[in-house]
């Protein structure tokens, strides 16, 4: 599955949508609580700036092999939810491989139904007081667009990551931000 990425609640709203295994920045593993649960769902956890992209693409195609379910958020980090960020290709690489599919998920909070100020966490947000305004916020309703599935056999990791984020940019109706 590959989602666009507004919040660390992504990861339980999805969690709770389906059974899976997330791609997440080796930072998360640190994280109070959230780290804990990430290492328990069996996280794969990439090291940014390492050149680790390889070696997380052959853990994601280890357990796609499996028959498990990997979500990947490509853009690379969060956004406020109002546009979507360039996808990274180099995390389409085990979707090369023969029979796989890809799953696009557009993912979107919201408050009265617009975008949710408070769902995003983004920048230098701390996660306890994320946490907290989280928990103030009086509604929040989270959309979940399971779009359709497509087989990657035969595609580029480029051709992968811009339709991927051309079909979930559209079905949330927003700007693909350069």
């Amino acid at each position: 599955m590959v989602a666009n990425h507004v919040s660390w609640l992504d990861i339980p709203v999805l969690g709770a949508q389906t059974p899976t295994t997330f791609v997440s920045k080796s930072e998360v593993r640190s994280w109070p609580l959230i780290g804990w649960l990430a290492v328990l769902l069996n996280t794969i956890f990439l090291e940014r700036g390492a050149h680790q992209a390889s070696a997380c693409a052959r853990q994601v195609g280890d357990r796609i092999k499996r028959g498990l379910s990997v979500v990947i958020f490509p853009e690379g980090t969060t956004t406020d939810g109002r546009g979507i960020l360039p996808f990274y290709p180099r995390l389409f690489a085990a979707a090369q491989n023969p029979g796989i599919w890809i799953q696009p998920v557009a993912l979107r909070y919201l408050d009265q139904d617009q975008p949710c100020p408070v769902a995003p966490f983004v920048g230098d947000d701390a996660l306890i007081a994320h946490l907290l305004r989280i928990l103030r916020q009086p509604r929040l309703v989270v959309e979940v667009h399971f779009l359709d599935a497509f087989p990657a056999e035969g595609l580029s990791r480029k051709d992968l990551a811009e339709g991927c984020r051309t079909a979930i940019a559209e079905r949330l109706g927003v700007e693909e931000t350069p």
